[in-house]
């Protein structure tokens, strides 16, 4: 069925690392600091909630194609959700992407992880929500061409404001004013700001794709 689980209890381990994989339609919520290392794979939605509710532990993190992975702040004092250098594997389809979802909540919102792998093709999405007048901050390994393995695949990034602006912020040390060949902004070619990322030119929503230029 399509309906809604909380787990408020942790989830842990024993005997090794383990996996964890929401596997079919519905929500499954987390409002507590699991402790596994395994991979966390989310088909259909995972959400992590409260104070506690995070995966920090995971060793790697797989969201499948239209699943969505979401942080949600609101109410919370944002503890670190995500692990900082998890490999974050996205398997969406072109007319069914993957998504992550970061929602800031009593304070601004930042969230770090390693190296976004998005495969040859498809389409994936980012929603990095404001809240309350606090920013949502997403930090990843999104770098040179080839960083997405080729391909067609894309990254679309949503930002909503509510009196602040969301941002996503590359860690591979872009200088400020790099045109970024892979990523458009409405269509557009992007700019790396090292104060507020890759800057959309028009609009609120910001586009990352690889293009063609290869590696």
């Amino acid at each position: 069925d399509a309906g809604s689980l909380t787990i408020s209890g942790v989830i842990s381990e024993s005997g090794g690392s383990r996996p964890l994989a929401k596997l079919g339609p519905g929500v499954v919520v987390l409002a507590n600091a699991s402790t596994y290392t395994g991979t966390t794979t989310v088909d259909g939605i995972l959400r992590l909630v409260g104070d506690a509710g995070s995966i920090a532990q995971s060793g790697a993190l797989h969201v499948k194609r239209g699943a969505t992975l979401e942080i949600d702040g609101t109410g919370s004092a944002n503890p670190d959700r995500l692990g900082d250098g998890v490999a974050v594997t996205m398997g969406g389809a072109a007319n069914d992407p993957a998504t992550l979802r970061i929602i800031a909540g009593s304070a601004a919102r930042t969230e770090s992880v390693g190296v976004i792998d998005c495969g040859t093709s498809g389409r994936n999405r980012i929603e990095l929500v404001a809240h309350d007048g606090n920013p949502a901050e997403f930090r990843a390994l999104l770098g040179p061409i080839g960083v997405f393995q080729g391909g067609t695949c894309q990254i679309d990034i949503v930002r909503t404001s509510d009196g602040a602006v969301p941002r996503l912020i590359s860690d591979l040390g872009y200088s400020d004013g790099t045109v970024v060949p892979f990523c458009t902004v409405d269509g557009q070619t992007a700019m790396y700001s090292t104060a507020d990322g890759f800057v959309p030119l028009t609009g609120t929503g910001l586009r990352i794709s690889n293009g063609s230029g290869g590696g």
